[in-house]
């Protein structure tokens, strides 16, 4: 029973070891995801505010938002560049 208690002993403590090492590698990788999730939320509210359109007589709007607004929601809120060409 001695050699199974010690046996006990450093498999309990092998599996604390891998299971600690696992739960930290876990939260590492969770949060380089937050701060992925963070940035690249970062980069659409910035994508928001900007807007293309083209009109039925072939004139292109470029509309960005003032005062981090979208564009999508009030065009009172939004400057417009207006390009024209001819043929």
């Amino acid at each position: 029973t001695k050699w199974y208690l010690i046996f006990f002993s450093f498999t309990s403590i092998g599996l604390g070891i891998a299971l600690g090492i696992l739960i930290l590698l876990t939260y590492i990788k969770y949060s380089e995801y937050n701060n992925l999730k963070e940035r690249v939320s970062t980069i659409t509210q910035g994508l928001a505010t900007i807007s293309i359109d083209e009109n039925s007589k072939g004139s292109f709007t470029l509309s960005f938002a003032k005062n981090k607004k979208t564009i999508f929601n009030e065009n009172k809120n939004s400057i417009q560049i207006t390009l024209q060409g001819g043929e």
